[in-house]
């Protein structure tokens, strides 16, 4: 009697060993899921009115400050924070604040800059950023947003690769001043979205 109750002990134990290590396998496959989180660092200068962009660039073609490279399979967050207040902030509390973000897909590389005047293409909505507008390329603020010190945006970085090859967007985000809406400051830099295999 004793040696059934300890070999049904010595099953329970090896049935329980395999769930948990079951369950382990499909945790583990869950979190194969690959991001890439730019922290973007911008430091506005009233004095020469320019927005600098403390982040070293770095996509496929032509290197410059702020260029952003989403890998093939990443998807991707872009976190926007200026460097007097890095932490979440509005004008209750801050000098000055992000008040736009647009996107553009069409540009030059070098220089880069967008061309914002246009509609945008379809696919940056359906494979980048959700949230954008493609008439205005308007993708910060959208409500319930408010105009603050620091903007997170995350990028799908979708498309197939293998229908629809590597994309490109620019980026152009305007600081604005707390004591005088009127007066802005901007930066223009690039991104490469490399997108997703079919399979």
């Amino acid at each position: 009697m004793k040696l059934i109750t300890k070999v049904i002990g010595m099953s329970a134990i090896f049935l329980f060993a395999l769930i948990v290590s079951g369950s382990g396998q499909t945790n583990s496959t869950v979190l194969e899921k690959k991001f890439t989180h730019y922290m973007v660092q911008l430091d506005a200068d009233w004095d020469s009115g320019a927005l600098r962009i403390k982040k070293d660039g770095k996509c496929k073609n032509e290197n410059h400050k702020g260029c952003l490279l989403f890998h093939r399979n990443h998807e991707g967050y872009i976190t926007f924070y200026l460097k007097s207040k890095p932490k979440l902030e509005t004008c209750d509390t801050a000098n000055e604040v992000i008040s736009l973000i647009e996107v553009a897909t069409t540009g030059t590389e070098d220089p880069a800059k967008g061309d914002y005047s246009g509609r945008r293409d379809k696919w940056v909505k359906e494979n980048a950023f959700e949230t954008i507008n493609l008439q205005t390329g308007v993708v910060f603020p959208v409500p319930p947003m408010t105009p603050s010190t620091r903007v997170t945006l995350k990028n799908l970085n979708s498309q197939t690769f293998e229908e629809m090859g590597d994309k490109q967007f620019w980026y152009r985000v305007t600081v604005k001043s707390c004591s005088d809406p009127s007066s802005t400051i901007t930066t223009d830099p690039r991104g490469d979205n490399e997108g997703k295999n079919k399979n």
